[in-house]
C-alpha cells in the first residue's frame, strides 16, 4: 500500500489535469476507495479532506444522492465517480447530461472521468498487491 505510490500518482493527475481542483481529486479518490474496499485508499483521503474541514460523511452521502437531478456540482460528479467505478459500461448520456446541466464543460467531464479512472487503477493495483505486503523476498 505503498504511499509513495498514491502521491506520485496525485503529481501526476495534478501536471495532466491541473484544471481540476484537488479536493475534487480527493473526494473522488475516497469514493472510489469506499465502493472498491481499500482501507488505506479511503483513510488516506478523508484525512486529506478533514485537514480541510470537509466531512467525508458528507462526500459519500453525496455520491449515493438521489439520481433525478443533481443538487450541486460537486454531487453530480460524486453520482458519476460512482457509476464509473460501479458500471462504468452502464454510462450514458444522460449521465453526461447531468453533469452539464450542472455546469461542468466536455472538457470538465473528460477531467472527472480521467482523474475518476486514475483513482480507480491506483486501489485495484494497491489491492492486488496486498499479498505481497510483508512476504520475504525471493
Amino acid at each position: 500500500r505503498c504511499p509513495e505510490m498514491f502521491d506520485g500518482q496525485v503529481t501526476t493527475i495534478e501536471r495532466t489535469v491541473s484544471v481540476v481542483p484537488r479536493e475534487r481529486w480527493m473526494r473522488i479518490g475516497l469514493v472510489v476507495a469506499r465502493l472498491t474496499g481499500s482501507k488505506y485508499f479511503s483513510a488516506h483521503c478523508a484525512a486529506w479532506l478533514e485537514q480541510r474541514s470537509i466531512s467525508p460523511a458528507a462526500v459519500i452521502a453525496g455520491s449515493e444522492g438521489a439520481e433525478d437531478g443533481p443538487e450541486d456540482t460537486e454531487d453530480a460528479c460524486l453520482r458519476f465517480t460512482r457509476d464509473l467505478t460501479l458500471h462504468s459500461h452502464k454510462i450514458s448520456e444522460r449521465r453526461i447530461d447531468e453533469l452539464r446541466q450542472a455546469g461542468l464543460s466536455d472538457g470538465a467531464i473528460l477531467d472527472v472521468a480521467y482523474v475518476a479512472g486514475v483513482m480507480n487503477g491506483m486501489v485495484r493495483l494497491a489491492t492486488a498487491l496486498e499479498p505481497l505486503e510483508g512476504a520475504a523476498p525471493a
